[in-house]
């Protein structure tokens, strides 16, 4: 569990653009648990607080920002999107992310979530499966299958899909 306190607060009603940059930005850690820093590769809690969205966001910035603008689409609150990051020796990890901002009179204070490590299910169902399928070329596509559920309907979605994935 942990919370970002968006130093100083954002305008909610920013155009996307302008709202992803102040979140990448601004953001800092208040307040988690040890489980979010261990995610994070740092031992305790107390490690953590304080650091940049910026500096604890895995993979390339392009996947972070996408991930922030589906934050931004879905009306600051996401439940169950699924991230893929990496390691420090290079092993890939999932974890499904829920997360939702906070909203005071018009700026967005704080934006409170839960990180699980959804790693080991996966590796099970990609061994079960006897396939390792990629999501395709496109990284922002893997955010896709939770973006549908919260910004479009399942049809559109899956039209948004195919045309993105090839």
């Amino acid at each position: 569990m942990w919370r970002y306190d968006l130093l100083p607060p954002v305008p909610a009603d920013l155009p996307e653009d302008e709202m992803v940059a102040a979140l990448f930005e601004r953001a800092r850690v208040g307040e988690c648990n040890d489980e979010f820093a261990r995610q994070h590769g740092y031992s305790r809690a107390p490690d953590v607080l304080g650091r940049r969205l910026s500096e604890l966001m895995q993979g390339a910035q392009t996947e972070q920002l996408e991930f922030l603008r589906c934050f931004v689409r879905s009306g600051f609150r996401v439940a169950d999107l699924v991230t893929v990051g990496e390691r420090s020796r290079g092993h890939e990890t999932w974890a499904l992310n829920s997360l939702v901002g906070i909203i005071e009179q018009n700026w967005m204070v704080c934006i409170w979530g839960t990180r699980r490590d959804i790693t080991a299910q996966r590796q099970s169902q990609l061994a079960c499966s006897g396939a390792k399928r990629s999501f395709g070329p496109s990284s922002t596509a893997r955010l896709w299958a939770s973006c549908w559920s919260t910004a479009m309907d399942d049809r559109s979605a899956a039209t948004a899909l195919a045309r993105d994935v090839g």
